[in-house]
Parts: structure tokens; sequence; C-alpha cells
């Protein structure tokens, strides 16, 4: 008997001023490569726990594993990472990256200081290379020394030095609030205001590549503050979950539990949560930065980075709108 397909709402176009990015971990390093690919749309992005933007593009998953996460065949080189990025831009597969020192983008860095996933060598690299184009005022990095490799909140989840699923760790640290306030200053402390979480439809985006992303799930979330949804002005954040986080694997937790809603809710901040699938090349539902999806992940051609900013400029009414069939 052939099971009958489900069906999601439409993604809703806002009145949106401004956009950013976040992640954790698979997610930290898709963040990067939505900021490099398209510095233009993204002016601002916070990094938890990830290594450098095109750390494994010349070498796929066996770099991935002893360059980009440990470090047996040496620390990424910073040198090489640099000239990397000029000339993708060089060739516009990527945007250009002055615009993060011309336009200002701020950058939020986090180390844990327990990580057993990534060298410290890794995620000091992700700063190194951060550091030729972004201003020191606008680059934070933080380091927690007791952390395992999870994303820090203020009062939830497994202890800070647990490195386990769901990797959200309790660690009297609100991570996504300090990534927030350093990419907002004039932020509101964060509060329960009136707000909907609302499952959307990703297959439209992926389908309008035409190509089938195996890489994304059918669905994806949205948490619109009511004040948004009334059409004030509105920031728009996109928050990437790690490997093994997915809806597919934690339901709603990562989505519930991260931090992010508190903050937007009182901030007029819409908050767009893609969700990743788990598969044969995949099997812990991570983002694509080792070309498990299209060769050219890191890049505006990357077919997860494309879905993903159309959604965006969907939300935004930067294209026309993308529907459902």
């Amino acid at each position: 008997m052939l099971q009958e397909e489900v069906t999601y709402p439409a993604l809703s176009v806002f009145d949106v001023e401004a956009v950013s990015v976040s992640g954790i971990s698979s997610g930290g390093y898709m963040a990067s490569q939505l900021h490099f690919a398209y510095p233009e749309i993204y002016t601002g992005v916070a990094i938890f726990a990830a290594g450098p933007y095109g750390c494994a593009a010349q070498g796929g998953v066996s770099q991935a594993l002893t360059q980009c996460m440990q470090v047996r065949d040496g620390a990424p080189k910073v040198e090489t990472l640099v000239q990397q990025v000029r000339t993708w831009a060089e060739a516009e597969v990527i945007g250009d990256p002055e615009l993060m020192r011309t336009q200002a983008h701020k950058v939020w860095i986090y180390r844990a200081g327990q990580d057993g996933v990534l060298d410290e060598r890794v995620t000091q690299t992700t700063t190194d290379l951060y550091r030729h184009w972004v201003a020191d005022q606008h680059l934070k990095v933080v380091t927690l020394p007791e952390a395992a490799h999870a994303l820090p909140t203020a009062d939830y989840g497994a202890a800070c030095d647990v490195q386990a699923p769901p990797y959200i760790n309790q660690c009297d640290y609100d991570g996504v609030g300090a990534a927030l306030k350093h990419l907002y200053p004039d932020l509101k402390e964060p509060l329960d205001a009136p707000g909907m979480l609302m499952t959307f439809d990703q297959r439209p985006f992926f389908k309008a590549q035409g190509a089938k992303i195996k890489g994304l799930l059918d669905y994806g979330y949205l948490f619109v503050p009511k004040t948004c949804e009334e059409g004030a002005p509105c920031k728009l954040h996109v928050a990437l979950h790690g490997c093994e986080q997915s809806a597919q694997v934690l339901d709603e937790t990562f989505v519930r539990h991260s931090g992010y809603l508190q903050w937007a809710a009182a901030n007029r901040m819409l908050v767009l949560f893609p969700q990743a699938k788990k598969n044969l090349a995949n099997p812990m539902g991570c983002w694509d930065w080792w070309g498990y999806e299209s060769t050219n992940f890191y890049s505006r051609q990357g077919s997860q980075v494309a879905a993903i900013t159309r959604m965006v400029q969907h939300i935004s009414g930067q294209i026309p709108p993308i529907r459902p069939e």
C-alpha cells in the first residue's frame, strides 16, 4: 500500500531588516559557508565549536577527519585557506570577503575547552581566518574551559562536561544569548513573549534548483514573534543544529531548548531552523561541510547553501514566493 505524502504549510514572507546566522558543530561549518558564500546577505555569524571555512574542500571526508576535526595530518594552514577564499571570490563562486570589512560584519566564535571532537588548533584557525577580514572590535572569541562539545546553555541539558546527545549542556552560560548580543548589541533581555513556532515545507527550496537534496528533511521550522506577524520590521536569524540534533533525531528539542526563542520573542527576531536529514552518506544528520551532497558544497552552487539562502530570500521578499506544488 502506497504511503500518502505528508504536506506542510508554505513559508511566509515578512518585513526583514537584517539577516544573521549561527550554528553548532556541522551547523557552525555551514554557518561560515553561508557567510562566505553570501556576505551581502548574512552580515553577522556565530560559530559554536566548528573549524574554519573551506577546511575540507580539497580532501573530502578524509581531510575532514584528519585535519578539520582532529589533526593527525597537521592543523589547517590559515595562509592556504586565505588564498583559497580569494581564489573562489575572484571566480565569483562565493561573495567578496572584503564586504565583511567594509560593512563591519560581526563574528562570534565559541570554543569548548574539553572538546573531544575538535582539536583546539582547528578552532583557533577559525579565528585566524576571520581576522583577515573582520576588525578586532567586531570579532569576539569565547572559551569555556570545562565545557565539552555541545551547545552551552544557562539552565538546560546535561552537565557541562558531558559529550553525548543531545549535545545541549547546562553550563551556567547562555551561549546563544551571548552570541546574539554580540551580533546585535542593543538586544533586550529574553522573555516569554507571544510567538508562533510554525512548521514549513522545505521541499520547494531544493526542488527550485532542479534537484532533490538527499540531506534535507521535508520540513523545517520558523519562529515568528507576534510583533513580526503583525507586520513590524524584524531581524531574521538562521539557527543551524549540529550532527544528531535535527528534528529527525530530537524532534523539537534543539528548536525549543537551545535558547533562541526567548531572545527572539523579546527582540522582533524571526528564527529560521532549517533541518538536515540522515542518510547512508550522512548517518548522523550533519550539514554538508565535506562534500557528501555536492562537490561544491562550500560555494553558492552548493545545494544546501543555495536551498537555505533561498529560504532566507523568500522570507525577506527578495525573490518571488516559492510555494509547495
